[in-house]
């Protein structure tokens, strides 16, 4: 399969102010910054790597496998607040059970990208179901090519094995933390949840640069329960 990531939120399923974490003033003069999120891209694994089931070994057996792609964008208020810094989480869960962990981040993408490297890269998704660079592609095993945009200057992805995989942002220089920014994970649902509705949810919370220092904001509840999305199994 060839997917290519949208430069801009095809779906906005919420878009708005972004509230203050609880028990801090707002300076009168900052703005709360304004954020938008997609509706998450879901795809079987088998229909990612163009193969049928037993016609490739998963990375574990009795394991199902899923790409997840999820798209926030955020809205620079200058020169009044700067944003210093945005982390989006994504949590794997089943809402029956809301507290076990048996649903977790495979792999994800990306892990690193600095501004000096290209806004736009080609990167491959192999049977492995790992995330390798343009090179690493090996044409003649089933795989995914996906074209990459980079729009945030400095991108840092952490969680792999984990099931609230999470990525940090942050502006580098005069290039400011704004735009529409996607990210990638394969999400790994084990025999043990094999028969468990699973849903990942949308955390993010943003820092900015007030008259009284550093202000953290977050989600409103509503905009959480909008980008909730359900695995179709």
């Amino acid at each position: 399969m060839y997917i290519v990531t949208p430069t801009e939120i095809p779906f906005v399923v919420w878009q708005g102010n972004l509230i203050a974490h609880t028990g801090r003033l707002i300076p009168t003069s900052s703005l709360p910054p304004v954020a938008a999120l997609g509706q998450a891209d879901v795809w079987p694994i088998e229909a990612v790597l163009e193969t049928a089931p037993g016609q490739w070994t998963p990375p574990e057996p009795d394991t199902e496998y899923w790409l997840l792609r999820q798209g926030v964008q955020l809205f620079q208020h200058a020169p009044i607040s700067n944003i210093l810094e945005a982390q989006l989480t994504l949590y794997l869960r089943m809402p029956h059970d809301p507290k076990a962990s048996l649903v977790y981040a495979h792999s994800l993408f990306p892990t690193l990208m600095n501004p000096e490297q290209p806004v736009e890269t080609d990167i491959g998704l192999r049977t492995d179901l790992s995330f390798v660079g343009e090179s690493g592609i090996d044409e003649t095993q089933p795989h995914a090519r996906i074209t990459y945009r980079q729009v945030f200057p400095t991108l840092r992805g952490y969680g792999e094995g984990k099931c609230a995989p999470y990525w940090i942002f942050k502006p580098a220089g005069a290039r400011a933390l704004e735009g529409c920014q996607y990210v990638y994970l394969v999400a790994a649902i084990p025999s043990e949840a094999a028969q468990a509705e699973v849903e990942m949810l949308t955390e993010l919370i943003v820092t900015i640069n007030t008259l009284r220092g550093p202000l953290r904001f977050g989600l409103p509840s509503e905009a959480r329960a909008r980008a909730r999305v359900r695995i179709p199994r």
